[in-house]
């Protein structure tokens, strides 16, 4: 029974990606418009679409679910055996899909060090950037989506120019007037000058 589903589930989403499963689609809705000034555009002509398009909807739902979940399942399988075959590799990673979020998190920032080494070895001319981008990836897939949007938001504090005060601090020396250097005496008001040419 799960075999003939497996098979029926990959034949239909083979045939729903294709081009002309999209170009039947279209022309259904083609159809469908067209036909509204015959049937007066009437309750139960809307009512045909709507309920056409949501009993699909709802069953390829699991349609999808289903080649997605067979699909990450063979993923897996094919990795876990090429940790298998090496040896080098850790056999913790096998298993490591099933790994709470603070153990994802540490492998995340492990494989950033080692990214970091193998970018060094390789002379890369930024070695470390690409390494924390690197790891800023890899734990911004792992992480949940709020942990994402509050990293954003921490990150973007205190890159906007100002200091620790809040207050912008360039441009200005120590007697606290902005344009003159350091120290500098303030300018004279117009009209002193020179007491000769008066």
């Amino acid at each position: 029974m799960r075999n003939q589903f497996n098979r029926v589930a990959d034949m239909l989403t083979r045939a729903m990606g294709s081009p002309f499963a999209l170009a039947a689609a279209a022309l259904i809705i083609v159809g469908w418009a067209t036909s509204g000034p015959v049937f007066q555009f009437s309750d139960t002509w809307q009512l045909v679409i709507n309920t056409g398009t949501t009993i699909v909807t709802f069953l390829m739902v699991f349609v999808i679910q289903n080649s997605q979940n067979r699909d990450s399942k063979a993923l897996h399988l094919k990795l876990d055996e090429v940790i298998r075959a090496l040896a080098d590799a850790r056999n913790e990673f096998v298993l490591v899909e099933q790994s709470s979020e603070e153990e994802l998190q540490a492998r995340a920032d492990e494989m950033a060090v080692v990214a970091e080494e193998v970018t060094n070895e390789a002379g890369h001319p930024e070695a470390g950037a690409a390494a924390r981008r690197a790891g800023r990836e890899i734990a911004r897939k792992t992480a949940p989506p709020a942990t994402v949007r509050a990293r954003a938001r921490s990150n973007g504090k205190g890159s906007n120019g100002k200091g620790s005060n809040g207050k912008r601090s360039e441009g200005k020396g120590s007697n606290g007037r902005s344009g003159g250097p350091e120290g500098s005496a303030p300018r004279s008001r117009r009209g002193t000058g020179d007491p000769s040419k008066h």
